[in-house]
């Protein structure tokens, strides 16, 4: 393993959304589901988190949370002949091993029924360093709203988006080593179709927030659970999870495997939960536009990425 300041993301301007896709752009939307916790729970450690504060990608408030959208992806329009909703199952079990040197994930592009890629939404993290055959990120994180996933494009569904069917095998698996945080834990979420707003991800959420609802994701977010990683940060853990060990969605608690609609890691809260602060007293500068305030460093790989089967 090789820790290194991770290469710029290289997007297509003209597109409404950066697909990395083998060695090219694609205009249709992907799914991408983001997630982040009640930063006033994240003190106390937990196995599963039940706070209902999960914010998805529909975008986050910039201003607030100081979070560049760069892959924020526009509204689907649902396919007549439900291919966006009813499912697509993957051709394989792996997501991706990174073996390419590239973060494409799925199959291949003209082969295969999903292909997709890796995103990142944080204005301090770095992204897109696979130098060694495996997903290394790094740099400083300021909120719970800093995180990084994966999406997939759909070739049966017109535009691109769709919902996974992946009933065929039990709960996903990766390995992950290295510096998440003063914690030595990060946090780990799927999406569901029956837990997101219509408007997210394929189009094809049911949930409806409730009327005295803060935000939308006080009563619609996905099941999620924590991860513990080594504190050595140079020894690799293998982390597997059943369906059943993703809890505390809403309105429904845990996974349904015929309609995933995200994958994806956030960070603890480094204002809540005892976060290290930068050099120069807890304010690091990333650019004059950049954040400010408690942050804490992370530099840490993940590979082998992959469904688990019966």
């Amino acid at each position: 393993m090789r820790f290194q300041r991770a290469l710029p993301v290289i997007g297509c301007g003209s597109l409404s959304i950066l697909a990395l896709v083998i060695g090219g752009c694609s205009s249709k939307s992907s799914n991408k589901t983001d997630s982040g916790v009640d930063s006033s729970t994240m003190d106390a450690p937990m196995d599963h988190m039940t706070t209902p504060d999960v914010p998805k990608d529909t975008g986050v408030d910039k201003a607030k949370d100081a979070v560049v959208d760069t892959f924020k992806a526009p509204t689907d329009v649902r396919d007549t002949n439900g291919s966006i909703c009813t499912g697509i199952a993957p051709s394989m079990p792996l997501i991706s091993d990174f073996s390419s040197i590239s973060g494409a994930t799925f199959g291949m592009f003209g082969q295969d029924p999903v292909v997709g890629g890796t995103y990142m939404k944080s204005a301090a993290l770095n992204d897109f360093d696979y130098n060694d055959a495996s997903w290394h990120i790094s740099g400083q994180v300021f909120s719970h709203h800093d995180l990084f996933g994966i999406y997939w494009n759909c070739a049966a569904a017109s535009s691109g988006g769709c919902t996974l069917d992946v009933s065929q095998w039990k709960g996903i698996s990766f390995t992950i080593k290295g510096n998440v945080g003063p914690d030595n834990a990060i946090g780990f979420t799927m999406g569901r179709a029956d837990d997101d707003t219509p408007s997210e991800n394929a189009t094809c959420g049911t949930c409806v927030p409730a009327a005295d609802a803060a935000t939308a994701e006080e009563s619609c977010h996905g099941p999620r659970t924590t991860v513990t990683v080594p504190a050595d940060h140079m020894t690799s853990k293998t982390v597997s999870l059943l369906w059943t060990d993703l809890t505390g969605g809403s309105p429904q608690a845990s996974i349904d495997p015929h309609q995933l609609t995200g994958i994806l890691w956030f960070f603890h809260d480094p204002a809540a939960d005892g976060g290290s602060l930068s050099a120069d007293g807890g304010i690091f500068d990333a650019g004059a536009d950049g954040p400010t305030g408690p942050s804490y460093p992370v530099d840490f790989v993940i590979d082998d990425v992959k469904f688990l089967p019966f």
